[in-house]
């Protein structure tokens, strides 16, 4: 959202956070970076939710404190987002506990409705969501709604094994139903795929990697 608002769009954030200092903080990060407030909430009765990462050239280790985030609630605010933006994207992670996961799928049905750019980043992590096969079971249901969406290899072994083909990775997520998928593989470029039958390889540009983090939230 902050490297949205910083390139000149209007953005806003519809997220819960905790009423204490790392909550604070955030919210004075968004506001400097341009990022709209008015649909981000806060919970009294949970911490912020906090995501310890190792910095690295490879895949990240992650550790995950989840707390408020889960708590987003359904407003009339968010609904009215859902229907005016152009644009609505949300991820695996925030879908993964209740009452966030309801409020985020109606909010999704309604973009649809109105045929919004739909997006959503399926980096399932066994940290969040133990039970891997009724999360591919969730995905069938979210996947309906989805106009675009980028698993990352890494996202890909998790959620389906480790022992296909990056070909058969991206035919399995279109199968689940979104419009186009674009699996990034890190530096052997990005395949993208479409449910009309397109097919394309795109090369990477070498660069000197510092760190992975956010590199597919950017991407």
């Amino acid at each position: 959202a902050m490297n949205l608002a910083r390139q000149g769009y209007p953005t806003a954030l519809g997220a819960c956070v905790g009423a204490d200092g790392f909550g604070r903080y955030l919210k004075n990060q968004y506001r400097q970076s341009g990022v709209s407030l008015r649909y981000l909430q806060t919970c009294q009765n949970a911490p912020t939710t906090m995501i310890s990462v190792a910095r690295q050239t490879e895949t990240p280790d992650f550790i995950i404190y989840r707390e408020a985030d889960k708590y987003l609630q359904r407003t009339e605010d968010l609904k009215l987002a859902a229907r005016r933006c152009r644009v609505i994207h949300t991820s695996a992670g925030s879908l993964s506990h209740n009452p966030a996961r309801t409020t985020i799928l109606e909010l999704l049905k309604i973009a649809r409705q109105e045929n919004k750019l739909i997006s959503l980043d399926p980096n399932y992590h066994p940290q969040i969501y133990p039970d891997r096969d009724d999360f591919v079971e969730f995905l069938k249901e979210a996947y309906s709604l989805i106009s675009v969406t980028k698993p990352s290899l890494d996202d890909s072994f998790r959620i389906f094994g480790p022992d296909l083909e990056p070909e058969e990775y991206l035919n399995r997520f279109l199968e689940l139903g979104p419009d186009l998928v674009a699996l990034t593989m890190g530096r052997k470029g990005v395949l993208l795929g479409t449910s009309r039958g397109e097919r394309y390889q795109l090369q990477a540009n070498p660069i000197s990697v510092v760190d992975v983090t956010g590199a597919g939230d950017a991407f």
